[in-house]
C-alpha cells in the first residue's frame, strides 16, 4: 500500500514536470515568433520612414540640383569632374547624407535589429548601385577623415548582395 502511494506521488510529480516542460516549450516558441514579427515590423517601419522622409529628398537633390542620377550608373568621379569646387562641396554634403542613411540601415541589419530579407527587398538595387557609383567618393571620404571604416557596413552589404562588386 505504501509503495502504491509512492508510485502515485512519483507519477504525479512526473506529470507535473512534463506539463511544465511542455508549457515552457510553447512559451518559448511564442516568444520566438513574437521576436520575428517585431523584427519584421521594425524593419518595415524604419524602411518606410527612410523611403518617405529625408532620403528621397536627398536623392532628388542629387538629380535636380546637381544633375546627377547615381542610380543610372553614372560614376561619382565623372560627375565630380564637371563641377567647380563650391558645387562639388555641396554635392559631397548631399551624397554623404544619402550614404549615411544607407549605412544606418546596414548597421541595424548587422546587429539583427532589422530583418535583412525585408531590407533586401526594399534596398537591393539602391544600395548596390550607390556603392558601385560612389566608390570613388567613399575612398575620398576615408582619406579625408583618415578612417578606413567609413561606410564599411554599406560596402560589406553591397558586396554581399552583389557578388560582382566583391571583386
Amino acid at each position: 500500500m505504501e509503495n502504491a502511494g509512492l508510485m502515485v506521488t512519483a507519477v504525479s510529480m512526473l506529470g507535473g514536470v512534463l506539463g511544465f516542460v511542455i508549457s515552457t516549450f510553447f512559451v518559448l516558441m511564442q516568444m520566438q515568433s513574437a521576436d520575428k514579427w517585431n523584427k519584421k515590423k521594425t524593419s518595415e517601419e524604419l524602411l518606410t520612414q527612410i523611403m518617405t522622409g529625408e532620403f528621397p529628398k536627398l536623392m532628388d537633390s542629387l538629380l535636380l540640383e546637381y544633375n546627377w542620377d547615381a542610380l543610372a550608373h553614372v560614376p561619382y568621379a565623372q560627375r565630380a569632374s564637371e563641377l567647380d569646387e563650391p558645387e562639388l562641396r555641396k554635392l559631397d554634403a548631399v551624397l554623404r547624407n544619402v550614404l549615411r542613411h544607407l549605412e544606418v540601415v546596414c548597421i541595424n541589419m548587422k546587429h539583427q535589429i532589422i530583418d535583412e530579407k525585408v531590407c533586401y527587398e526594399y534596398l537591393h538595387s539602391i544600395l548596390t548601385t550607390f556603392y558601385e557609383t560612389c566608390s570613388d567618393f567613399i575612398a575620398k571620404e576615408r582619406t579625408r577623415r583618415q578612417e578606413p571604416r567609413v561606410f564599411i557596413e554599406l560596402e560589406e552589404y553591397a558586396k554581399k548582395w552583389s557578388p560582382a562588386l566583391a571583386r
